[in-house]
């Protein structure tokens, strides 16, 4: 078992996120060579995808983990079904499961269950017990989930048939930055906080993630068990009524510092047919408001000359400002970082990279906000 110093999270961390950016690095370099040549770019832009999203995971787990040692962790609940939790986790860790080649079985409940807990924390939860599972097994070796249900409760276990894990560290397998060496090698993988993050989440629903294993080289099993909450109070969510039958084109004003990010966001809104102009500063987007008069508006927060929070104000006392719908698109992603937002008069705060479906939800909004005439 490892306990990570200072320097030894440092270097950890430095090699985690190298490991996705040379094989982006590579695609891209793949794709400028091949110009003509579809199926090379299009198994180049698979790749960029995969390796994206494992960057995205890495930082979320790391915004989680801050949020949970300063305390503020904060929960959005909402209805969902354990079925959908358990393959949204699956989701979450394909790339990793299927770079390990793991053949990964499901068992749930034959009728449907319902469970009121945070679905994005949740999930991300048992991708990370996924992930640890995947990690620690043989190259395609099995992960199976099986989840069972009472009227009180669920429990989701995670079990592999890998390395095991050692009676002297089963302790403190949930540690913060604690890894458990491989075959008595002293060699790693992860941060070793993603079994930690899925017990702060647990504890927060009120639950508890309990590990198991027989010992070395033979397996683990790792069960969250959380309460299925006040199911009988839960509002279905607001944005899952959103009606997608829309297809109203809208004038769309994005706003980044970073012009690279800005431009993209820029060429896929445009791609879908809206009228999309761009700006790199606070008083930038003042200006550009005034004559574009936009439909929506995609805020970074950490701008220049006026910051996003700073700027949304001043859309807002400005007549073409009242009823735009303001989105903050930005990298701080924490709670108080969304509340600060609200506040600001923002109707959104997304995280980047955003997903394309939360740009889809967002634009759906943003046309039931416009039709009604209401910010």
């Amino acid at each position: 078992m490892i306990e990570a110093s200072r320097s030894t999270f440092i270097a950890r961390l430095t090699h985690e996120l190298r490991n996705p950016l040379a094989p982006i690095r590579m695609a891209l370099q793949i794709m400028q060579v091949s110009e003509g040549d579809v199926a090379t770019g299009r198994a180049a832009r698979v790749i960029i995808d995969r390796q994206l999203q494992q960057l995205t995971r890495l930082i979320d787990d790391l915004a989680d983990i801050t949020q949970i040692e300063n305390g503020t962790i904060q929960l959005r609940r909402e209805l969902t079904s354990l079925a959908a939790l358990v393959h949204s986790a699956q989701d979450i860790a394909r790339t990793q499961l299927e770079s390990r080649q793991n053949v990964v079985s499901v068992e749930l409940p034959h009728d449907a269950v319902s469970i009121f807990v945070d679905s994005g924390r949740m999930s991300h939860a048992l991708a990370n017990m996924l992930v640890n599972a995947s990690k620690y097994s043989p190259l395609g070796g099995p992960v199976r989930i099986t989840a069972s249900a009472t009227d009180g409760d669920v429990a989701i276990t995670v079990t592999d048939e890998g390395v095991g894990i050692p009676a002297d560290a089963l302790p403190k397998i949930f540690d913060p930055f604690v890894t458990v060496t491989r075959n008595g090698t002293g060699s790693y993988d992860g941060l070793g906080i993603g079994l930690s993050l899925a017990k702060c989440v647990a504890i927060a629903h009120g639950g508890t993630v309990v590990a198991e294993s027989e010992g070395e080289q033979r397996g683990s099993r790792f069960t969250l068990r959380v309460p299925r909450g006040a199911v009988s109070a839960a509002a279905p969510s607001a944005r899952n009524g959103t009606a997608h039958v829309e297809t109203q084109k809208l004038r769309i004003l994005v706003a980044d510092d970073n012009r690279d990010a800005a431009q993209t966001l820029a060429i896929m809104l445009a791609f879908e047919g809206h009228d999309v102009r761009t700006a790199h500063d606070g008083l930038e987007v003042l200006a550009a408001g005034q004559l574009f008069t936009p439909d929506l508006v995609f805020l970074d927060i950490g701008m220049p000359v006026l910051d996003g929070y700073q700027t949304a104000r001043q859309i807002r006392d400005r007549p073409w400002g009242r009823d735009v719908y303001l989105v903050a698109l930005t990298g701080w992603g924490q709670d108080a970082d969304r509340a600060e937002a609200l506040d600001s008069g923002f109707q959104d705060h997304l995280v980047k990279p955003a997903a394309p479906q939360q740009l889809k939800d967002v634009i759906d909004a943003a046309r039931q906000a416009n039709r009604r005439g209401e910010v």
